[in-house]
């Protein structure tokens, strides 16, 4: 109950203008082993599989260590979300074209939301404007498709892993993204 009283008070200040950001700080040490692995593994490679709570928590703790926003995120049950900034920008037109022939030769012909608004990007032949991320099937082979990862990418992921397994604190900071107002 004293989360939830808390969640409630930070959820109050995080109304005022004022707001800058919100930290939180984590203590590994009480966290289960099951949990670290999850966290380490999505850190590592990048593809953010877990729950709602947990990919949320990755993408924050990610962007709170200075390593670039992860690219590959988890959605439903069929595909992940490929950024296209993540894509090697020679082969993003065939990547989005094969993208949408799978989808539409899905033999259920259930179609999210989200495949829909890209068919018919694709379809209109222009760069989706409010997403930039294609829905891309979970056994498709992403490794000719994306821009790898840097050196320091890389070395950042695995300090940040290595303070996880050394049960360090972590500090993850929130920041408003232009919510839109309630009225």
């Amino acid at each position: 109950m004293a989360n939830g009283h808390v969640a409630y008070a930070s959820h109050q200040t995080s109304t005022d203008e004022a707001m800058v950001d919100i930290t939180v700080r984590l203590d590994t040490a009480r966290w289960s082993k099951r949990k670290k692995n999850i966290i380490t593994r999505c850190v590592m490679s990048g593809v953010i599989d877990a729950g709602m709570k947990t990919s949320d928590l990755i993408n924050h703790l990610i962007t709170s260590y200075g390593i670039p926003h992860p690219i590959r995120r988890h959605r439903w049950i069929r595909s992940i979300d490929i950024d296209e900034s993540a894509v090697i920008p020679s082969k993003l037109d065939d990547l989005r074209a094969v993208v949408a022939a799978g989808i539409r030769l899905r033999p259920d012909q259930r179609r999210s939301w989200e495949e829909e608004d890209f068919l018919a990007d694709v379809d209109q032949h222009q760069r989706p404007a409010r997403w930039g991320t294609i829905p891309v099937p979970k056994d498709l082979d992403l490794a000719p498709w994306l821009i790898p990862d840097s050196e320091a990418v890389v070395a950042g992921r695995k300090k940040l892993c290595q303070k996880i397994w050394d049960n360090q604190p972590l500090q993850v900071i929130y920041t408003p993204q232009g919510e839109i107002p309630c009225m």
